[in-house]
């Protein structure tokens, strides 16, 4: 298998064409924030399947008491991807995790103390404007399913993850978007 940087149109990999007539089959995949779509250019002797949409889910690892940023990738419907967060809805999400402790699965945060989470962050420059920020963070969050509110308690949603894991969360630390072409050779027998 060779990875391969695209050309400067990003529809096809760098190089003579002569490169890709030599290929028993290609992919193509393209990452737009935390998105990422692996679709097959050319498949020589089996049918091209359909494309397969993951998101980039980061993470903390703690290994012997020191902290790693890591990530890994978590295959979703393409339906089923979340829509790009504001900046306020992303400052809501993030004072949530904080006053959970920090991505605790079953940590909850009641509605008061994640206001004034908000509020500390926020920088609006009086109450109404915060006020007004919030409620319509907190609400596009319930709405989309990234919390769940019981008795003005919210808490992340568990949204499939596996035990351990950070919630999915559409906004990573990630700062490169890109196409990369995967290439497959058969090896030929002399």
């Amino acid at each position: 298998m060779i990875v391969h940087h695209t050309g400067h149109s990003s529809y096809r990999a760098r190089g003579n064409s002569t490169f890709y007539a030599a290929l028993d089959g290609e992919m193509s995949l393209k990452k737009t924030g935390n998105d990422m779509t692996l679709s097959c250019t050319k498949m020589k002797d089996a049918p091209d399947f359909d494309d397969l949409n993951f998101l980039l889910i980061p993470y903390d690892l703690d290994v012997d008491g020191t902290e790693f940023q890591s990530c890994y990738l978590e295959e979703v419907a393409r339906s089923e991807r979340p829509a790009r967060l504001s900046a306020n809805q992303k400052l809501a999400l993030d004072t949530l995790l904080s006053g959970t402790k920090d991505n605790v699965p079953q940590g909850s945060l009641h509605l008061e103390d994640w206001r004034s989470l908000f509020y500390a962050g926020h920088k609006g420059d009086n109450e109404d404007t915060k006020k007004t920020a919030f409620l319509r963070a907190r609400k596009f969050l319930v709405d989309k399913g990234f919390v769940e509110v019981t008795d003005d308690i919210y808490s992340i949603k568990d949204r499939g993850t596996s035990a351990g894991h950070s919630p999915p969360c559409p906004e990573a630390h990630t700062r490169h978007s890109g196409t990369f072409h995967i290439r497959l050779y058969r090896r030929r027998m002399s």
